[in-house]
């Protein structure tokens, strides 16, 4: 065969190229085998929006372009999308779920929104309301939409009204106690905001016990004009803090001189079943002693030393406690407490200095009964410590220092359980280096005085006088050591 020219097989390759491109024009694109949607923000309130978008892919993964997208949601009603090709806005409109769907030349995939329901109110509860310098506490914010309920998931924001009281920290809703006073924490939740008040107390005072109805007083920061008795307001004096008190309150005193000065009316009238309580832990005489000085003649009674005076007049069943006291008269019948109820209970104070005059510290009469005394320093009386005249039967005597006054203790009655006797007392008294006698009586008794401290053991000297034949039961007796301190 002749072989053809050179120019004829061109042609002829030129034209069967053409013919397969020609054959080939009209075959199927790549195939979309998913789609990946991608949504900005999956939680939104009523009236936000965000975007959406998607991405075509091939089978290998690779990204298709140029492709028609459709979108849909699922609960218009919630939410709902507006497409743009591979871009969409979602619109929150009511509290629900919604998925939002696109789709592809057949494929699609789908993503959830959930809108939240709107706050309506908020609420702060603080774990305490009423605090002390230098402490803290916890606030917890709680949204709630329109129904009531509880909502969860969202961010509170905290503030104090009063800084310079507390500061509170505005993501965690801890709040530390800076200063005494008032001030209001808020928590704002999506522009509503709910509140609560907190008390910051005086350094001298601890917040009180809850369900106790607690007046504080304070000689140095209170006020009996705009005080409210507060542990941050408190009122100035004791006379008036008990003012419409009832069995059951609290008086919490702070340091500082209760005087007649200061406006105190002796003798302070503490009502029955009334906690009076100053500084405990330092029995009254701490850096700043919870000071008591005055007394005066009681007006309106009748029977037994009725017309006694006092620093204190305590009723049935009252407490008195962590105070420094004294009777500053120094005139005939005065004394620091005069007790003339039962039930009552002297503790941790320190009843010092009262001068003499036929007086004593503690004086029982009018047939009370049943007394407390335990933890006081009875100390530096030019007078009698603790007097058991026409009283103080079944009272619990114990843990007591009473030393360098005139006389310790007197019995003109059955009195007192010093230790070892029927009222429980583990004795434990201080019983040491007062003037005249440690112990006085002139009375037929017996009295129960074991495991006490004296001046000699056995007595000795001045130690007891003992002039009524009375049967004294000290056994367990030890020496003071260091005598007369």
């Amino acid at each position: 065969m002749p072989r053809q020219p050179v120019a004829v097989r061109l042609i002829a390759l030129t034209a069967c190229v053409a013919l397969f491109s020609a054959c080939n024009s009209g075959s199927d694109p790549i195939a979309v085998a998913s789609l990946q949607l991608t949504i900005a923000s999956t939680s939104l309130q009523v009236g936000q929006t965000t975007q959406a978008t998607a991405v075509v892919k091939d089978a290998n993964g690779n990204v298709l372009t140029g492709r028609t997208v459709t979108w849909e949601s699922s609960a218009a009603g919630v939410a709902t999308v507006a497409g743009n090709g591979l871009t969409a806005v979602i619109t929150a409109v009511a509290a629900g779920t919604a998925n939002i769907t696109v789709t592809s030349e057949g494929r699609s995939t789908n993503a959830g929104v959930t809108v939240l329901a709107p706050v309506a109110t908020v609420t702060l509860a603080l774990a305490s309301n009423t605090i002390g310098i230098g402490q803290t506490t916890q606030g917890t914010a709680t949204p709630r939409d329109a129904g009531g309920a509880a909502l969860t998931g969202r961010t509170a924001t905290f503030a104090s009204t009063n800084p310079a009281v507390a500061t509170v920290n505005p993501a965690s809703g801890l709040v530390t106690a800076i200063g005494a006073g008032t001030t209001s924490i808020s928590a704002t939740v999506e522009g509503q905001t709910g509140s609560a008040t907190l008390m910051v107390c005086l350094a001298a005072f601890q917040p009180p016990a809850a369900g106790v109805t607690t007046v504080h007083v304070s000689a140095t920061s209170g006020s009996n004009t705009t005080g409210t008795g507060s542990c941050a307001q408190p009122f100035q004096t004791i006379t008036h803090a008990l003012t419409g008190t009832a069995s059951g309150a609290v008086v919490r005193v702070g340091p500082g001189t209760y005087n007649a000065a200061l406006g105190e009316v002796f003798p302070i009238m503490l009502p029955a079943g009334v906690q009076l309580i100053g500084d405990e832990a330092n029995k009254g005489q701490g850096t700043v002693a919870t000071r008591v000085l005055g007394g005066a003649t009681l007006t309106g009674f009748t029977g037994a030393c009725s017309t006694y005076g006092a620093t204190i007049y305590a009723g049935a069943n009252a407490v008195i406690a962590g105070l420094e006291l004294t009777n500053t008269l120094g005139t005939f019948a005065q004394m620091t407490l005069l007790i003339r109820n039962s039930g009552i209970t002297i503790r941790n104070n320190s009843i010092v200095n009262s001068p003499s005059g036929g007086g004593s510290s503690l004086y029982f009469c009018n047939g009370s009964t049943n007394q407390v005394v335990t933890g006081n320093r009875i100390r530096n009386n030019a007078v009698t410590a603790v007097a058991f005249i026409d009283g103080g039967a079944g009272a619990r005597v114990e843990q007591n220092v009473i030393t360098n006054n005139a006389y310790g203790i007197e019995y003109d009655s059955p009195g007192g359980d010093l230790g070892g006797g029927a009222s429980g007392s583990v004795g434990g008294n201080v019983i040491s280096c007062n003037t005249v006698n440690d112990l006085w009586t002139n009375t037929l008794v017996t009295i129960n005085a074991a495991n006490n401290f004296w001046d000699h053991v056995p007595f000795a000297g001045n130690d007891v006088f003992n002039g009524g034949g009375a049967t004294i039961i000290a056994t367990g007796a030890v020496l003071a050591t260091p005598v007369c301190p």
